[in-house]
């Protein structure tokens, strides 16, 4: 992430925007040296919105949990294996 000033951010508004949108930049903006705001793209910060709202929910993060330890304790099967296992 790249800090800056407001003052210098806003004499490259358009190029860190392009920046935000095509190549994923974040930009940490700061006022008197306190950080004040974050430019992202909308994409980005509508990602971070839907997994504050995934990671708020008890339930879902428990089935992510679970999910979590069924990998790490092995208990998973292959794509291919269970599509076989269901047509068959």
């Amino acid at each position: 992430m790249t800090v800056m000033s407001v003052t210098e951010a806003k004499k490259h508004l358009l190029k860190l925007v392009r920046g935000a949108q095509e190549q994923g930049k974040v930009y940490s903006l700061t006022r008197k040296g306190t950080p004040a705001a974050v430019l992202m793209s909308e994409d980005e910060y509508r990602s971070v919105r839907e997994t504050l709202e995934v990671l708020s929910d008890p339930q879902e993060l428990k089935g992510i949990l679970a999910g979590r330890a069924d990998i790490a304790a092995g208990r998973v099967e292959a794509l291919e294996d269970l599509l076989e296992r269901l047509q068959g």
